[in-house]
């Protein structure tokens, strides 16, 4: 697998909710007194990183349409040159 691939399959959304999820359990285990607090922060960190990830990646979209704009208005056209 190529590290593209990995990055894209960790910012996931699915495999963050998973993760939270093992880490809330693991930490439940440990502290059973604190379940409830333990699984609200981890949603939240969740929301939040879920957050930032859509946030970089709309920017990344954006710049590369413009990316490609400017590609095509640098490229003379076949029909102009005749």
């Amino acid at each position: 697998m190529d590290l593209k691939r990995i990055l894209t399959n960790l910012a996931s959304r699915k495999f963050l909710a998973a993760l939270v999820v093992q880490i809330a359990s693991v930490c439940a285990i440990f502290a059973p007194a604190m379940e409830n607090q333990i699984a609200d922060a981890g949603m939240r960190i969740v929301g939040l990183v879920v957050l930032v990830v859509a946030a970089l990646g709309y920017g990344k979209i954006e710049a590369d349409i413009d990316k490609a704009n400017l590609a095509d208005k640098a490229e003379p056209d076949a029909d102009e040159t005749d």
